[in-house]
């Protein structure tokens, strides 16, 4: 969804998720994108980086609260 979801699209599904469960006392972190496989790919790090940023901002905006946000990425094995 991150990589082919337009930026307009997915900046309302994230404002959405958080205006729904963003303020919910029980709620102690964002997990951000499921398995991304970050790895060598500076352009989806980057991508990564600013919508981290925008959720951020939004959570914080909206409801005044300071919400950690993690990514999830795929481990490789060696």
């Amino acid at each position: 969804i991150l990589v082919n979801t337009p930026d307009t699209d997915f900046a309302r599904l994230l404002r959405y998720q958080i205006d729904e469960v963003g303020n919910h006392e029980a709620l102690l972190m964002y997990t951000f994108g499921n398995e991304l496989n970050l790895a060598g790919d500076a352009t989806l790090v980057d991508k990564v980086n600013r919508w981290v940023a925008y959720a951020r901002n939004y959570q914080i905006q909206k409801h005044n609260r300071y919400i950690p946000i993690t990514t999830a990425v795929v481990d490789l094995p060696e």
